[in-house]
């Protein structure tokens, strides 16, 4: 793997997972001596970084991780509503065998993960659930929009996925979308995901309500 790419996907999955938090400096130098790299392949990755708008260039400190904000993460899932229904409606007609079994293992794993208090775990099972349901939707168009929105942010899903109350009613939630498609049910596949994707905008906008003051 040529090193610009090593960077950046090493920077993009932090910036993802939080480990580099919002408004954190990005110095090259420091990340060439971190990555044991030159300062060219630094350089290249963080281009790439500022053009999906993860790091921005700020006029007093340099680059910086960009902040989310709020109002945008609302949009957003406004518009996951819209494609995790489609996704779940497709899904109701195309789904595999293979699809649904991955379905069901991903729910008993976030299951035992969120039993075993362990966050990061649930976190990454939820990501790798919705992607499960946008293969099974058959469309690979759908599926990158989607990975695209849900990487936009996954940098709240640790706050809001450690919250076992949440947890529990995503279980649920995500229950009644296998269940929808498994009876191949399209119009229910669809008001059940769009119903998940409701309820996780109002979660997140609880929980940012104090940041928009």
């Amino acid at each position: 793997m040529p090193n610009s790419e090593r960077v950046y996907r090493a920077l993009r999955d932090q910036i993802l997972t939080g480990a580099l938090a919002p408004l954190t400096r990005l110095v090259e130098l420091q990340l060439a001596q971190q990555f044991t790299v030159s300062r060219t392949p630094v350089r290249e990755a963080l281009k790439r970084l500022i053009a999906e708008g993860l790091v921005v260039d700020d006029a007093t400190r340099g680059l910086i991780v960009r902040d989310v904000d709020p109002a945008e993460v609302e949009d957003i899932y406004i518009i996951r509503e819209v494609l995790d229904g489609l996704a779940a409606r497709l899904a109701a007609s195309h789904a595999t065998s293979e699809d649904l079994t991955r379905l069901h293992l991903l729910m008993e794993l976030m299951e035992e993960s969120a039993a075993a208090q362990r966050w990061e775990a649930v976190v990454q099972i939820n990501v790798k659930f919705h992607e499960v349901l946008y293969t099974a939707a058959g469309n690979e168009r759908l599926a990158l929009i989607g990975r695209s929105l849900q990487d936009a942010v996954r940098r709240y899903s640790p706050r809001a996925l450690s919250n076992p109350k949440r947890v529990a009613a995503v279980l649920r939630e995500h229950a009644e979308i296998v269940r929808a498609i498994e009876g191949q049910s399209a119009s229910d596949a669809e008001a059940t995901a769009r119903t998940h994707l409701a309820a996780a905008r109002h979660n997140f906008t609880t929980m940012l309500e104090p940041e928009r003051g």
